[in-house]
């Protein structure tokens, strides 16, 4: 999704969960009826919204009309740089360095406390 001229991203809401199923619905209506919706993204950080890029928001809500799961369209653009921090993969250990105090959060040694030896 590249910000061009004219292209707009607009969030539509949905119910936690059917966040896929919802765009899969869209994407069919949007090929059926020839809507000029250029993209659908579903975010796994961002429960509960789908993002669309279109030029007009009546394009996103006729794609997104009727669809059971569907709580909401946002007709206020989006600018990319508002959404570009949920589409930027972060490690899954950012913050753990060695000789860092944890606790165990789950398992059989739930409770303790361990010292990282290597990342």
């Amino acid at each position: 999704m590249t910000a061009r001229p004219g292209d707009f991203l607009y969030l539509v809401r949905t119910t936690v969960g059917q966040e896929r199923n919802v765009m899969f619905i869209a994407e069919g209506r949007i090929e059926r009826e020839g809507l000029p919706v250029k993209a659908l993204v579903c975010i796994e950080t961002l429960r509960g919204y789908v993002l669309a890029e279109a030029d007009a928001p009546h394009y996103v809500e006729k794609a997104f009309a009727n669809i059971k799961h569907v709580k909401g369209v946002s007709l206020r653009k989006i600018s990319l740089s508002e959404v570009e921090s949920f589409l930027v993969p972060k490690p899954a250990i950012e913050g753990i360095d060695v000789d860092d105090i944890v606790e165990i959060t789950g398992g059989p040694f739930r409770g303790m406390k361990g010292r990282i030896v290597r990342v």
